[in-house]
C-alpha cells in the first residue's frame, strides 16, 4: 500500500511539472506572437504613413508602361513593389515626384541610372529595403540635382556597383554639370546643389574615376546619417568613401560608418574640399583628406562617425592643408 501511495505521489508530481512546462511554453509563444504582431504593426504604420502622403492624383507605373512614365516623370508617380530592369535613365523633372515602394529592386543597364531634378522618395523599411544595382555589371548612379530635389528622401536603401557620372544634362531649372578632368564622380550617389535626407542606407562596391568613390556631394546642405559606406574606390581622385565639395556649409553628417574604402590621392574614407567645416573628431586626421580654401564660416557638423580600414596615398593616414581659413575642430568621431 505505501508503494502505491508513493507511485501516486510521483504521478501527481510529474503532472504538476508537466503543467508548469506547458504554462511556460504558452507564455513564451504568446510573447513571440506579441513581438511579431508589434513588428508587423510598426511596419504597417511606416507604410501607412508613406501612403497617406500620396496625393489623390498619384499615378501608378505598370510594367507595360514603365518607360513612358519613368523616362520623364512630370507628376506624382508611384513605382509599386517589384523587381525591375531598366535600359534607360529614370528622369524626374523639377515638377515631378517619384515614390518607390519598400522592397523594390531597381537594376540598371550600363550607362543608365536615375537623374532627379525633382523629388525622389525611396523610403524602405528595416526589413524591406530598396535596392539600386546593375543588371549587367556596373551602371551610373543615383543623382539628385538642383534645389527642387531638396525634398528628396532616401531611407533604408542599398546602392551598389555604381560607376559615377562625368557630366549631367541641363534642365530648365539647373545647368549641366561636367567635371573638369572628364573623370566620373560619385560612384553610387551624386548630390549637386541639393539638401535631401539620406539615412539608414548602404553604399557599397562602387567606383569613380575622379572624386567620391561611394558618393560625391557638392553644395550639399542636407542630412547624411546612420549610413554604411563601404568597399568603394576612387581610382584617380580623392574621397574613396565620400567627397564633400564647394559650399557644403550647412550639412549634418552624423553616425555614419566609412569602412574599407580607397582613394588614389587623398582621404581614403572622406575628403573635404573648398569649404570650412566644424568637424567633430577624437582621433586626429586618420582616414581624412582636408582641402579647405574658403573663408566662409561653415555650420556643417561631422559627428559620431566611424572609420575603419580606409586607405589613400595621401590622407588614408594624416593629411591636412588649409589656406585662408582656420583649422577645423576635430572631436567625437572614432577609428577602429
Amino acid at each position: 500500500m505505501p508503494r502505491q501511495n508513493y507511485a501516486l505521489e510521483d504521478k501527481v508530481s510529474l503532472w504538476e511539472r508537466a503543467k508548469g512546462a506547458i504554462k511556460k511554453t504558452i507564455i513564451v509563444l504568446a510573447g513571440a506572437a506579441v513581438i511579431a504582431y508589434s513588428g508587423c504593426s510598426q511596419k504597417s504604420e511606416e507604410i501607412r504613413k508613406i501612403q497617406s502622403e500620396r496625393p489623390d492624383e498619384a499615378l501608378f507605373a505598370k510594367k507595360s508602361n514603365l518607360e513612358s512614365m519613368l523616362s520623364n516623370v512630370t507628376s506624382y508617380v508611384v513605382l509599386p513593389q517589384g523587381n525591375y530592369s531598366f535600359s534607360y535613365n529614370i528622369t524626374i523633372a523639377p515638377t515631378g515626384t517619384l515614390e518607390i515602394e519598400p522592397g523594390t529592386e531597381l537594376n540598371f543597364a550600363p550607362n543608365t541610372g536615375i537623374l532627379s531634378y525633382g523629388i525622389m522618395k525611396a523610403i524602405g523599411t528595416e526589413n524591406e529595403k530598396i535596392t539600386f544595382s546593375g543588371s549587367a555589371g556596373r551602371w551610373n548612379n543615383v543623382a539628385l540635382l538642383g534645389e527642387k530635389s531638396s525634398k528628396s528622401v532616401l531611407k533604408y536603401f542599398t546602392i551598389r556597383l555604381g560607376n559615377g557620372l562625368q557630366s549631367t544634362p541641363a534642365s530648365d531649372y539647373i545647368g549641366g554639370f561636367e567635371t573638369e578632368d572628364k573623370n566620373s564622380v560619385g560612384g553610387g550617389l551624386l548630390i549637386l546643389s541639393s539638401a535631401p535626407e539620406i539615412t539608414n542606407g548602404v553604399i557599397e562596391n562602387c567606383i569613380s574615376q575622379g572624386d567620391g568613390g561611394g558618393a560625391y556631394f557638392r553644395n550639399f546642405n542636407g542630412l547624411l546619417a546612420d549610413c554604411v559606406i563601404q568597399g568603394n574606390q576612387s581610382l584617380k581622385g580623392d574621397g574613396g568613401g565620400a567627397s564633400f565639395n564647394y559650399m557644403t556649409w550647412l550639412a549634418k553628417i552624423l553616425r555614419n560608418k566609412f569602412l574599407d574604402n580607397k582613394a588614389k590621392v587623398r582621404g581614403g574614407g572622406v575628403c573635404f574640399a573648398l569649404g570650412q567645416y566644424d568637424i567633430y573628431n577624437k582621433f586626429g586626421l586618420e582616414n581624412l583628406g582636408l582641402d579647405l580654401y574658403s573663408e566662409k564660416k561653415s555650420r556643417t557638423v561631422f559627428e559620431d562617425n566611424l572609420f575603419s580600414g580606409n586607405d589613400a596615398e595621401r590622407g588614408g593616414e594624416d593629411y591636412f592643408s588649409a589656406a585662408g581659413c582656420d583649422r577645423p575642430i576635430m572631436k567625437n568621431n572614432q577609428e577602429q
